[in-house]
């Protein structure tokens, strides 16, 4: 699989090299999707479910996933929603951990790769979910458990609604990570309206972490 200059540059984010290390670096990133190449074994599913925002709780398929100010925001327009899940695989988890027994800068390196693998497998599933909306329809941006103030909680009902664990072999240890652990989940919203799809911290009801107090974005942190 062939990945962007954005991508490669995505992982040396995740590795805090600074940006103007990108293009020394570049080849480090290349050499960690090809490590990974032999052992992905990509799995996806997505269900459409009826979406219903009451003040900041967000009920999906009738049920109520979590009370969130970001996501009442986003879902302001929608009526239904787009519940997702995509996972590397297991043996992705068994080539880190084997790595970081013994080369932790190499286990370092796949551990950034594969989170960027993981997130195009979410990006090509979002293209498969937005050609099959009907005419009039639209995407809110996509929004998974553990950013903003969603909690990761709903992680644990998103896999129940997708029956994720027979559909592709994710489920959840009893501390709450999933397994794979090069796994996510998210929702995307279904408008009447065209939305607007890029990230801002307007649209986040943490206005308080890490990130900001850095200067930084959660999708895009400064170094």
């Amino acid at each position: 699989m062939q990945f962007s200059r954005k991508q490669q540059e995505e992982a040396l984010r995740y590795m805090r090299v600074p940006p103007d290390g990108y293009d020394k670096m570049r080849p480090l990133a290349e050499r960690g999707f090809a490590a990974l190449e032999p052992v992905v074994r990509p799995r996806s599913l997505w269900r459409r479910f009826p979406l219903s925002v009451q003040e900041r709780e967000i009920v999906v398929g009738g049920e109520t996933l979590c009370t969130s100010e970001s996501l009442a925001r986003l879902f302001a327009d929608c009526h239904a929603c787009a519940a997702m899940a995509v996972t590397l695989g297991p043996e992705v988890d068994r080539q880190i951990q084997l790595l970081s027994r013994a080369d932790m800068s190499g286990a370092v390196l796949c551990d950034a790769c594969a989170s960027v693998w993981a997130d195009s497998l979410c990006d090509d599933l979002e293209r498969e979910i937005e050609r099959g909306l009907e005419d009039g329809e639209f995407l809110t941006l996509r929004f998974s458990p553990g950013y903003g103030d969603v909690p990761m909680s709903a992680t644990a009902d998103l896999l129940r609604l997708l029956d994720a664990g027979r559909g592709i072999g994710v489920t959840l240890s009893q501390k709450g990570m999933m397994i794979p652990v090069k796994s996510v989940t998210a929702l995307i919203g279904i408008a009447d309206r065209p939305q607007k799809r890029r990230r801002s911290c307007e649209d986040c009801a943490m206005k308080s972490c890490a990130y900001r107090n850095n200067g930084g974005l959660c999708h895009e942190e400064r170094i």
